[in-house]
């Protein structure tokens, strides 16, 4: 019994190490999306006036996108932030 719990958590312990250590796009606190325009990473986020948007990164060869899917995330933090 006290063996399997060992194991268990050297499991978690692996996993949340992968997801601490890995490279993350930050996100504001009141985050709404990401685009792609012409090469650039933004992000919109709300505020008491509405939409507001901020400057990211350069994203070379990604293609313009009105709203950045999970899968389109995933791949900007791994080609781009590691």
């Amino acid at each position: 019994m006290n063996e399997a719990n060992n194991n268990q958590n050297s499991t978690e312990q692996a996993v949340n190490y992968t997801a601490c250590c890995a490279p993350v796009l930050w996100k504001d606190s009141r985050h709404d999306h990401f685009w792609i325009e012409d090469e650039q990473l933004f992000e919109s986020y709300s505020t008491i006036r509405g939409l507001r948007y901020r400057h990211r990164m350069e994203v070379k060869g990604m293609p313009d996108s009105d709203k950045c899917t999970d899968a389109m995330i995933k791949y900007i933090e791994k080609e781009y932030l590691s």
